[in-house]
């Protein structure tokens, strides 16, 4: 009971993480103007809706999990922090939006890896690795749009 209560914590905390992920993504639209710049802007808010879609779907299995930190950081990293404040982004440049949108995809690649190895489940552990790639390849993307080749 305890471990599908943890199970049910842990995914949707993911899904809260996707769901500001995608507001985020949603609200730097405004800001920034460059044509190639909001396509990738759009392209990061499908990629969230997919993530939580993913997440949503994994909530539907019967399965369950526990998830232990090691040290304070992976306690910080497996914290339901609550809603983070959105940040104003209206009068920010496109390169501020970046960073701070870096910033988030790297925490998302340290908090889905660290699920992946503490999750003692086969498919949790699948899809948090899973999770945990995809938001490399933001963290990618987005390094892509800071240097001007996105």
């Amino acid at each position: 009971m305890l471990r599908r209560f943890l199970l049910r914590l842990i995914l949707e905390e993911a899904i809260r993480r996707e769901e500001e992920a995608y507001r985020f993504y949603e609200a730097a639209l405004e800001p920034v103007r460059a044509p190639e710049a909001r396509a990738l802007l759009r392209q990061l808010c499908a990629e969230e809706l997919r993530h939580r879609l993913k997440l949503q779907e994994l909530q539907l299995q019967p399965e369950s999990l526990e998830v232990e930190a090691h040290d304070v950081q992976e306690s910080e990293l497996l914290a339901d922090s609550g809603p983070a404040p959105a940040p104003e982004l209206a009068g920010l440049r496109p390169e501020d939006v970046w960073r701070l949108a870096l910033d988030k995809e790297r925490l998302a690649v340290r908090h889905y890896g660290l699920l992946a190895r503490r999750t003692p489940l086969p498919e949790p552990r699948r899809v948090f690795a899973w999770l945990a790639a995809e938001e490399q390849r933001h963290v990618d993307w987005v390094l892509g749009a800071l240097e001007g080749r996105g």
